[in-house]
C-alpha cells in the first residue's frame, strides 16, 4: 500500500512538535525543582541554627550571647525568605497550597522565633546557669522546630512524586527523540528511495521498480505517458519547441486511454498575431525562445491526456478534454492573456506578443481534422477582429 509524501512529512512535524512540548515541560520542572530544593535547604538550616542554641556551651558567656544573637537575627531573615521566594512554584504550591496558608505559617514561625528569641536571650543573659531558663529555651527550641515536621513529611512525599516526574519527563524527551529520529530518517529513506527509482536505471522495468509514495508514483506515471508519447509520434516533433506536431498530436489523441475517450474533447488553434511581420523584423534567434516560452505557458494547462503542439510557424494547436465547453474556453483565454502580459526578451518593445485563437467543439461524429478545420474558420475570425482574442463562433461571433 503506498503512503502519501505529505503524510509522512506531516508525521514527523507532528512529533517534533510533541519533542518540543516534551522538552518545553521538562525544562519547566527541572527549573521548578531548583525552587522547591532552595525553600527545602531554607527549613533544614533553620532547624540546624534552632539546634545550635540548645548545644551552645556557656564556658565564655560573652561569646556564648554574641554567637545566639547571629543565630537568632538569622532567623527572622530566613523566615522572610521562606514567605517571598517563588510564591506560586508548582511543587511549592503543592507543599503549601495558598498563599493564605503560606502566610499563616511563617507567621506562626515568627511568633515562635520571638518566644525563642526571649527564652534564649534571657538564658545567655543569666549571671549563672539557670535549669528552668535552660528549659525555657529548649522547650522554646522544641516548639519551634515542630512546626517544621507536619510541612517536612508533606514535603517528602510530595518531592517523591515530583522526582518521578521530572525523571518521567526526561526519560519521555529521550524517548520521543528517538521516535522523532527513527520517523524523520524512515521517511527521508522512503522519499530518497523514491526519488532514486524515478531515475533512469539499467534493466529497471516498470515491474520491478515499486514506488511507495503516491506522489512519486503518480510523477512516473507522468514520465512513462509521457514516453510513450514521444514513443508514438517517433520524428512527428517539432524540433524548436520539442512538441509533437500536427500528426503527432493525432496520434496522441488517438491512443488515449479508453476512459478518457468519453470525455468532450475541444480544440483550439492559437497563432502569433502578426507573425510574419516578426519574422521579417528578427533573427531566429530571438523567435526561437519565443516560441519556446509560448510553449512553457501552454503546458502549465496540459492536463493527462491533453494534447498541445506546434503545427507550423506561430501556430500551435490544444487539444483540452474537459467535463464542458465553458472550462475548456476560460483556458484557453487563459494562455492568450498569460501571452499578453508575459514580458518577452526583444531588442525592443515595440513589437507586442500576443495570441489569436480559434475554438471549436469536437462531436462524437467528427474527425480531429473537421474540429481542427473549424477552429481555424474561427481563428480566422479572431484575426479579423483585431487579433488578441479568442473566437468560438463561426457566425455572431463571440470573442473573449
Amino acid at each position: 500500500m503506498k503512503t502519501s509524501i505529505k503524510k509522512l512529512l506531516s508525521s514527523v512535524q507532528f512529533n517534533a512538535t510533541l519533542l518540543m512540548l516534551f522538552t518545553l515541560l521538562s525544562g519547566l520542572l527541572l527549573a521548578s525543582s531548583l525552587a522547591t530544593y532552595k525553600r527545602i535547604d531554607n527549613i533544614a538550616e533553620q532547624e540546624k541554627l534552632a539546634r545550635s542554641l540548645g548545644e551552645m556551651q556557656r564556658e565564655d558567656p560573652a561569646l556564648a550571647r554574641i554567637n545566639s544573637s547571629g543565630v537568632l537575627s538569622r532567623l527572622p531573615i530566613l523566615i522572610d525568605a521562606l514567605d517571598t521566594e517563588a510564591p506560586y512554584e508548582i511543587a511549592n504550591s503543592l507543599i503549601i497550597r495558598e498563599a493564605a496558608l503560606r502566610s499563616k505559617y511563617t507567621k506562626m514561625l515568627r511568633e515562635r522565633a520571638r518566644i525563642l528569641n526571649a527564652a534564649t536571650s534571657a538564658y545567655f543573659k543569666a549571671t549563672a546557669a539557670s535549669p528552668s531558663k535552660h528549659a525555657q529555651m529548649l522547650d522554646a527550641i522544641d516548639d519551634y522546630i515542630a512546626v517544621f515536621y507536619p510541612l517536612t513529611k508533606l514535603q517528602n512525599r510530595v518531592l517523591y512524586y515530583y522526582s518521578l516526574l521530572v525523571a518521567a519527563s526526561i526519560a519521555l524527551v529521550f524517548l520521543w527523540s528517538f521516535v522523532v529520529m527513527v520517523a524523520s530518517r524512515s521517511a527521508a529513506r522512503t522519499i530518497l528511495a523514491d526519488i532514486h527509482a524515478l531515475q533512469p536505471q539499467e534493466g529497471a522495468t516498470r515491474t520491478t521498480v515499486k514506488y511507495k509514495t503516491t506522489e512519486i508514483n503518480s510523477i512516473a506515471l507522468k514520465l512513462r505517458q509521457e514516453g510513450g508519447e514521444a514513443a508514438a509520434s517517433g520524428n512527428k516533433k517539432d524540433e524548436v519547441t520539442q512538441l509533437p506536431n500536427y500528426e503527432g498530436v493525432k496520434i496522441g489523441f488517438e491512443r488515449r486511454p479508453s476512459g478518457s475517450k468519453e470525455m468532450q474533447a475541444y480544440v483550439c488553434i492559437f497563432e502569433i498575431d502578426n507573425y510574419s511581420k516578426l519574422i521579417n523584423h528578427f533573427p531566429q534567434s530571438v523567435i526561437d525562445p519565443i516560441l519556446i516560452k509560448i510553449t512553457s505557458i501552454m503546458k502549465l494547462h496540459k492536463m493527462q491526456n491533453d494534447q498541445i503542439g506546434r503545427i507550423h510557424g506561430g501556430q500551435f494547436i490544444t487539444v483540452f478534454l474537459r467535463s464542458d465547453k465553458q472550462k475548456a474556453m476560460d483556458e484557453c483565454n487563459h494562455i492568450r492573456q498569460m501571452i499578453e502580459e508575459n514580458r518577452f526578451k526583444m531588442p525592443h518593445d515595440s513589437f507586442p506578443i500576443t495570441l489569436s485563437g480559434g475554438f471549436a467543439s469536437k462531436t462524437a461524429s467528427q474527425t480531429l481534422d473537421d474540429a481542427v478545420k473549424n477552429a481555424k474558420e474561427r481563428l480566422k475570425i479572431a484575426q479579423e477582429k483585431g487579433g488578441n482574442c479568442v473566437s468560438d463562433m463561426s457566425n455572431n461571433t463571440k470573442i473573449l
